[in-house]
């Protein structure tokens, strides 16, 4: 993996965000060897009133949330404009993990800001 910096406001392709964190392609929380290296949404949980993400119970979403909610690191979230552009938003860690309630959700993710306009792998 190369230099892991990104630039707030700027947008990137998901091919450019695996090139420099690594991970799979698609999905909501790539992770390398278990461990979150980003978040990317479609969504701006940024410009709600609070900012969450809700995790359903898919196989690799849950475990990678519940992952990230322990280590409470870290990392760059991006948020899709177009197809096949997202654009970086800042680093968030996991403030906070609570259950979901609703069927459907297994656990929200309650986000938190790091104010640093980069994040180093």
């Amino acid at each position: 993996m190369s230099e892991t910096s990104f630039t707030l406001g700027r947008t990137y392709t998901r091919q450019e965000i695996h090139d420099k964190v690594g991970g799979p392609l698609q999905g909501m929380l790539p992770t390398v060897e278990g461990k979150v290296v980003c978040c990317c949404v479609t969504r701006d949980p940024a410009k709600e009133e609070s900012t969450k993400l809700l995790i359903g119970d898919f196989a690799h979403q849950y475990p990678a949330a519940r992952q990230w909610a322990a280590v409470k690191q870290a990392v760059p979230m991006f948020v899709k404009r177009q197809p096949n552009s997202w654009e970086y938003m800042g680093a968030f860690r996991v403030a906070e993990a609570t259950a979901g309630d609703d069927p459907k959700v297994r656990i929200v993710l309650h986000l938190e800001p790091v104010f640093a306009a980069a994040v180093a792998g």
